[in-house]
């Protein structure tokens, strides 16, 4: 097969699948990994995909706002930075979980916990969790608002509440993402709630999807090196897996999901 006719047919695999592997591709086409990734630049610069950890992702396929529709493929990535969040919670863990879709999507994992302690102000994640007679739910104090389709418990006295509370890990979905300025949040209430609980926590985890890497939000957060693990989706660019390999920061995507679920399958 010519080369015009190898790229031609990944670019019809990404519009299909919004996403391809380079191992796969590789096996596919019978050809050696170094020459997909070639393959894939070439379409980079093309501007039909951006490169990813393994592979790449369709360069028009970006995830909503919260509490936009999901479209099936935007829902699976969802679930799969839900799925890995709780793959790395223990259930003897006291965990303070943050707000937001993803925070909600993870909650909705969690359920499934055999025995777990959550503290948050989450009110979806609240409702989720509570229907599960072995999870002990903790409810911050506050007043109730709701952004984006989602509701949380927030003001003073939330704030207030938490300045004493420990845990062992804090999970907390940013709104932005960059490399110079760190991570960041829209709501200067939210960001005083997350800097005090992540004070207060053992161990931090970002929760983030792709779409909020290279962007920047109202109030700062910290720099990239506050959390010690981030989990996102298979889009997530270059240069920020390069940073946070560089810095011994875990980055997990649906990509090690994969891997992980094949594992367990394979215990069985």
């Amino acid at each position: 097969m010519f080369t015009s006719d190898r790229r031609n047919a990944i670019q019809q695999i990404v519009a299909e699948n919004e996403k391809v592997d380079v191992s796969e591709l590789a096996r596919k086409f019978n050809v050696s990994e170094v020459t997909i990734r070639k393959d894939l630049v070439f379409l980079e610069k093309s501007g039909i995909v951006i490169r990813t950890h393994g592979g790449a992702v369709a360069r028009d396929n970006v995830m909503p706002p919260s509490g936009g529709t999901l479209t099936p493929p935007e829902l699976h990535r969802l679930r799969s930075i839900a799925k890995l969040a709780a793959y790395y919670i223990d259930d003897s863990d006291f965990i303070y979980l943050g707000t937001g879709a993803v925070c909600s999507k993870i909650a909705e994992e969690l359920s499934k916990k055999e025995q777990l302690t959550v503290l948050t102000n989450n009110v979806t994640a609240i409702a989720l969790m509570a229907q599960n007679p072995n999870l002990h739910v903790i409810s911050t104090p506050g007043s109730a608002v709701s952004k984006n389709g989602e509701t949380m418990l927030a003001g003073t006295d939330t704030l207030q509440y938490l300045k004493d509370k420990y845990v062992d890990k804090a999970i907390i979905s940013p709104d932005a993402v960059k490399l110079n300025t760190g991570y960041s949040v829209q709501d200067s209430g939210i960001c005083d709630i997350y800097k005090t609980v992540m004070e207060n926590a053992d161990d931090t985890l970002m929760a983030v999807t792709s779409d909020c890497f290279n962007k920047n939000a109202f109030s700062p957060l910290g720099d990239l090196s506050v959390c010690s693990r981030v989990i996102t989706d298979e889009r997530i660019p270059d240069a920020f897996t390069e940073y946070y390999s560089s810095n011994d920061i875990q980055v997990f995507t649906s990509y090690d999901l994969n891997n992980l679920e094949a594992a367990r399958q394979t215990e069985r």
